[in-house]
């Protein structure tokens, strides 16, 4: 009995101790509660924030389809590849600034998309380069367009390029890079702007649209010169999972040939096979259709057999004198886009092209490409 009256002191006094440690830290975390917290570190700045993927910084995740892309387009001996744009011409609508959220189906290459032009007022100013002549540059949905042009003067940065109708300014620094290589827009030397309507476009299918192109030097200043126009021209054509088109750099007879994997070819002188069409032939005999300058071939949606097509140019019969002439196929097949180019040197030969031309000939009948297709897992939107 004796002990336990020791020993009960002591206990009460650690209980108070606890009670007034605990009390104590409650007190501390309460004061902690309400008092001002530190400041956050600053945000990043924009130049230390990762910019976004652009033309001039192909997409990592592209590289592996563009590789394969290398593989399925053989081309021929004269010809060489201009690009390859596994997502179409999307790869070509992210310029250096940001994402594009302008309404316009419009794309021009290595461009940045802005809401508004600059003000008037530059010194330099900008004219249009050879083969820009009155008629109408042709337009295929989901093909991209060249637009020859110079820009004179001194401090020139850039060019502007505005579709009238449509919102929006594009503009393009000096030297830009895009999926289809260097894009040169200014300079003394010739430049040449690429373009085109992308596969979002709503655009009728059945009828032709006519677009005027503006064009204008940008000085360093931000001040732009004035205006130049050019007249473009979107015509309809079938739309469908393999397409291929031929542009022309001159109002002459080349002959587009396109050979699938039935061995059928669809050309000038058998319009259907194998499931294609020729559904635009241009400056025939140097009479019918002078001035589109363009040709088409196309397997509608769902009737394009996988397997291998091959695609050959013939300069039948020059309209030009004998001149040489530059042409461009683009394929486009299950959403994927390929772009090659090559040359005529001079005088055409109306015998057809159904064969594989030699190696070294190339004066009238030329391989473009060879190329594999897959099978579609979906069909492309137009």
């Amino acid at each position: 009995m004796s002990d336990a009256r020791g020993w009960l002191p002591a206990a009460a006094a650690l209980l108070v101790l606890v009670v007034l440690g605990a009390g104590g830290y409650g007190a501390w975390r309460l004061y902690r509660a309400f008092e001002t917290p530190p400041a956050l570190p600053p945000p990043p700045t924009p130049e230390a924030s990762p910019r976004p993927a652009d033309a001039r910084s192909p997409r990592a995740e592209d590289a592996g389809a563009r590789e394969g892309m290398r593989r399925r387009y053989r081309p021929g001996p004269h010809v060489r590849v201009e690009g390859l744009l596994p997502t179409g011409l999307s790869a070509l609508a992210a310029g250096p600034g940001a994402s594009r959220t302008i309404d316009s189906p419009w794309v021009v290459a290595g461009a940045e998309l802005r809401a508004e032009s600059p003000p008037a007022g530059a010194t330099a100013r900008l004219v249009l380069g050879p083969g820009e002549g009155p008629a109408p540059r042709v337009v295929i949905v989901g093909v991209p367009t060249s637009v020859a042009i110079r820009s004179l003067g001194e401090d020139v940065a850039g060019v502007v390029a505005e579709l009238e109708g449509w919102p929006g300014t594009f503009f393009v620094p000096n030297a830009a890079r895009s999926e289809l290589g260097n894009v040169s827009v200014a300079g003394d030397g010739e430049g040449r702007l690429e373009l085109g309507v992308g596969a979002d476009a709503r655009f009728v299918p059945e009828k032709e649209t006519r677009v005027t192109l503006r064009l204008a030097a940008v000085d360093v200043g931000g001040r732009r010169s004035p205006w130049v126009t050019r007249e473009l021209r979107v015509l309809p054509v079938g739309a469908g999972d393999v397409e291929v088109t031929l542009a022309m750099s001159a109002a002459t007879d080349l002959d587009l040939y396109v050979v699938g994997p039935a061995g059928v070819a669809v050309y000038y002188g058998q319009k259907s096979g194998g499931g294609g069409r020729l559904d635009l032939d241009a400056n025939a005999a140097c009479e019918s259709n002078l001035g589109v300058d363009t040709e088409h071939v196309v397997w509608p949606r769902g009737s394009a057999p996988p397997g291998t097509y091959q695609v050959r140019v013939a300069n039948y019969e020059s309209c030009i004198g004998d001149a040489p002439v530059d042409y461009r196929v683009t394929v486009r097949a299950c959403g994927e886009v390929a772009v090659l180019a090559g040359r005529f040197p001079g005088a055409g030969d109306p015998r057809e092209c159904l064969m594989d031309p030699a190696p070294g000939d190339l004066a009238w009948c030329q391989r473009a490409v060879t190329f594999d297709v897959p099978p579609c897992a979906v069909a492309p939107k137009r």
